[in-house]
């Protein structure tokens, strides 16, 4: 199963997850299949530089990506994300993407003890400010509190 990680540069196992998904330098995408890291990719963020805020929704997509873990998202990239088959987590603890892979269940994306993180479902998404919808996006326990 492919696993995304917006990143800070240079990417990677040993990057710090990125504050924002959209705003990312980067996303470091890997492969885990039965608790087993497979192959680490980096690839640039460039969608908000070509005017596109949902384009990394159809990039990651399109690069088979699965599962995303991340800090902020606002609600109208968080339902892209739903519509396109990617399930979307949201962790404040864990600050690099090492970190976050150890976490991994061979079942699928992170779910941390004492909610730590949480399935999006459950979050929910932040539906104030920002272009891409939102400011916070349910990177608080329980969705916003906007």
């Amino acid at each position: 199963m492919k696993y995304a990680f917006p990143s800070q540069l240079p990417g990677g196992l040993d990057a710090n997850l990125a504050e924002h998904f959209g705003h990312c330098a980067a996303y470091t995408m890997v492969d885990i299949d039965d608790g087993q890291v497979g192959e680490v990719t980096v690839v640039p963020n460039t969608a908000h530089d070509l005017g596109v805020p949902l384009a990394p929704v159809v990039f990651l997509r399109d690069a088979g990506v699965k599962a995303l873990l991340t800090t902020r998202m606002g609600m109208r990239p968080l339902v892209a994300f739903h519509r396109v088959g990617i399930e979307v987590y949201f962790n404040e603890d864990v600050v690099k993407v090492a970190d976050a892979v150890k976490q991994c269940r061979g079942d699928g994306f992170p779910k941390y003890d004492a909610g730590r993180a949480m399935g999006s479902s459950d979050a929910g998404g932040c539906s104030t400010g920002g272009a891409d919808g939102g400011g916070c996006g349910g990177h608080h326990e329980g969705g916003c509190s906007h």
